[in-house]
C-alpha cells in the first residue's frame, strides 16, 4: 500500500490557507481596538495639556463618562464583528470543504486512472459548514465511531455519497463548543479586559498614560503619532495579543476539522481503493506530543482517531492506496512512479514517506531534539529507547502515553536508568 506524495504537501497549503484567513480576521478586530486606544490616547492628550497648565491628574467626571461611551461602543463593535465574523467564516468552510473533497477525489482518480477504477463523489450539503458553525454539537464524533460506515452515507444519487449537515453539527471545537460562541466569547473577553482596564485604572488613580500602556503594550501611549493595525497587534498588549491568538486558533482548529472530515468522507466513500488511512503528523519541533505518537500509525476508518487532537492541531489523515489489490481487479492499473510515492515534507527537508516522527528526530542535530522533547536528560533517554527498541517512534511511544500525556524525566530515569 502507497500513499502519493501530494497528499503530504497539501497539508502545507491548508496551513497557509488557515493563517491567511485567521489574518483577516485579526486585522478587522484589531482596527475595532486601535479606535478605542486613539480615542484614549485623544482624551490622555487634552488631560496632558491640562495638566501643562496647572490643572489635576485626577479623571474628571465628564472624562469618566466618555471613558463609560468608548467601552460601549467597542462592545456594540466587538457584538457585530464577532457575528460578521462567524457568517463569513461559514462561508470559507463551506468552500475549503469542497476544495478538500475535489482534492482527494482528483488525486485518487489521477493514481488509478490507468485502471480505468472506478471513484465515488461525495456530494457535500449545502447547510453543511453552516451546521459546523452554529449547531451545538453533538456528543458522538462519526469518525471516532463504530457507527461510522459507508451505511451512514445518505445516497444523494447513483454512485454518490453525502457529508450531511447532521454530519457537520458533530463537529465541535477541541473544549465542547461552536465556532459562532467562540467568536462571541472571544469579543466579549476583550470587552471585559478593556473594561477592566479603564475601571481599575481609575480606581487606583492611574493616568490614561498608564492605562493604554496594559492596553497596547510596548508600544508608547505617550507619542501621539498614528499608530497602524500591524504596530497594535505585535505591541503584545491585553487586548490584542491574547486575541489575535485566539482568532488563530479557532479558524486553524476549524480548517482542520471539515478538512480531515471531508477527507475521511471520500475515503470512506472509496475503501475499496484505499482500505485504511494514515495519521500524519507535522515533521517539526512544534509537533504535539500525542501527534508525535500517532504519526505513522496506520487505521480502519471506523477505528482510528482523526485530527485535529487539539487546539492548533496540524495533522491530517492519508489514503493508504492498496495498489497491489487493485492491479488483481484491474490488471491494467500501473503503479506511479517512486518519485511521486516515496516522499514527504519536513522542516529540514523532504524525507522518504515511511519515516515516522521518532524516526525523523533521531536524525536531527541534538539542539532540535533538546527543544522537541524538552531537556538533555530526555534526549538521552530517547536515544537509548530508540537503539534498544530498534527505531526513534518505537522510543517515543515508550515516552508518550496514550492519551498524549509526556511521560516525566524522573520518571523515565526510574523506568529506563
Amino acid at each position: 500500500m502507497s500513499t502519493p506524495e501530494v497528499f503530504f504537501r497539501e497539508t502545507i497549503d491548508l496551513n497557509r490557507y488557515s493563517n491567511a484567513v485567521a489574518k483577516k480576521y485579526a486585522v478587522t478586530y484589531n482596527e475595532i481596538i486601535l479606535n478605542a486606544v486613539n480615542q484614549l490616547r485623544s482624551i490622555n492628550q487634552r488631560q496632558a495639556i491640562e495638566i501643562a497648565k496647572g490643572g489635576t491628574r485626577i479623571i474628571a467626571p465628564q472624562t469618566r463618562k466618555r471613558l463609560r461611551a468608548i467601552i460601549k461602543q467597542s462592545k456594540d463593535s466587538l457584538a457585530t464583528w464577532s457575528t460578521k465574523s462567524a457568517i463569513d467564516f461559514k462561508k470559507e468552510l463551506q468552500g475549503v470543504t469542497i476544495l478538500q473533497k475535489d482534492f482527494v477525489e482528483k488525486e485518487l482518480k489521477k493514481v488509478t486512472a490507468s485502471g480505468d477504477v472506478p471513484i465515488n463523489s461525495v456530494a457535500i450539503s449545502p447547510k453543511y459548514a453552516e451546521s459546523v458553525i452554529m449547531t451545538d454539537p453533538s456528543k458522538i464524533n462519526i469518525f471516532t465511531s463504530k457507527a461510522f460506515t459507508e451505511d451512514n452515507f445518505v445516497n444523494f444519487g447513483s454512485g454518490k455519497f453525502s457529508l450531511t449537515a447532521t454530519q457537520g453539527a458533530a463537529i465541535r471545537l477541541p473544549n465542547g463548543t461552536t465556532v459562532s460562541k467562540a467568536f462571541r466569547g472571544l469579543a466579549e473577553s476583550s470587552v471585559e479586559r478593556l473594561d477592566l482596564a479603564v475601571r481599575s485604572g481609575m480606581f487606583a488613580g492611574e493616568t490614561l498614560d498608564q492605562i493604554g500602556r496594559r492596553l497596547i503594550g510596548r508600544l508608547d501611549f505617550a507619542d501621539f503619532g498614528p499608530l497602524s493595525v500591524k504596530q497594535l497587534a505585535l505591541a503584545g498588549g491585553e487586548l490584542t495579543k491574547v486575541a489575535n491568538n485566539q482568532i488563530s486558533t479557532i479558524v486553524r482548529t476549524s480548517v482542520n476539522q471539515v478538512t480531515n472530515q471531508a477527507s475521511q468522507a471520500v475515503y470512506a466513500a472509496n475503501k475499496k481503493v484505499a482500505p485504511k488511512y494514515e495519521y500524519v503528523a507535522t515533521l517539526d519541533s512544534r509537533t504535539s506530543p500525542i501527534c508525535q505518537r500517532l504519526d505513522g500509525q496506520i487505521f480502519d476508518y471506523n477505528n482510528g482517531p482523526t485530527p485535529p487532537q487539539h487546539f492548533n492541531c496540524r495533522s491530517t489523515t492519508v489514503p493508504v492506496v492498496d495498489f497491489d489489490g487493485l492491479q488483481k481487479k484491474y490488471p491494467s492499473l500501473e503503479k506511479p512512479p517512486t518519485t511521486q510515492l516515496d516522499t514527504r515534507p519536513s522542516i529540514t527537508g523532504r524525507v522518504p514517506q515511511g519515516t515516522t516522527y521518532g524516526n525523523w528526530l533521531l536524525d536531527q542535530d541534538k539542539k532540535l531534539q533538546v527543544k522537541t522533547l524538552g531537556s538533555e536528560g530526555k534526549v538521552k533517554i530517547f536515544k537509548k529507547l530508540a537503539k534498544k527498541e530498534g527505531s526513534g517512534q518505537a522510543a517515543l511511544r515508550k515516552m508518550i502515553r496514550n492519551d498524549g500525556s509526556e511521560i516525566s524525566l524522573k520518571k523515565l530515569q526510574e523506568l529506563y536508568t
